[in-house]
């Protein structure tokens, strides 16, 4: 989109199929982000809930649906959609660097320990 033009870009309340088998809700709009144009998904709080925005690209949506808020908000009933999946929030103290010969506690129903290294002789010299 160039200067001066306006966008045709719906804005209002809508139900977002997003890839990853991702249902939100709530009222979308375009968005200028990070130098590209994005959907910013603004969820609201219903029942406790906690509201938050999502911010995705177009190569991200399966569908919009445009709709009214009490259907948007009947759906982020059903779906109960979060800001942050619960277990990236477990799974982040976990992501920090290793240090090479460092045992790690594979946890989770992994199988065991794990044990960090790099061997150089190991390679494929071919």
């Amino acid at each position: 989109m160039n200067d001066g033009e306006k966008s045709t870009a719906y804005e209002g309340w809508a139900i977002v199929d997003l890839f990853g088998h991702v249902k939100l809700a709530g009222k979308v709009s375009e968005a200028q982000q990070y130098g590209t144009t994005m959907l910013r998904i603004d969820v609201p709080s219903v029942d406790g809930s906690a509201a938050f925005t999502k911010f995705v690209g177009g190569s991200a949506i399966y569908s919009l649906v445009p709709t009214t808020q009490e259907i948007a908000e009947g759906v982020i009933r059903r779906a109960r959609p979060v800001p942050v999946n619960p277990f990236e929030i477990q799974l982040a103290p976990r992501l920090g660097a290793v240090q090479e010969g460092e045992e790690v506690d594979g946890g989770g129903g992994l199988g065991g320990e794990f044990e960090v290294g790099i061997d150089n002789d190991d390679r494929d010299q071919s």
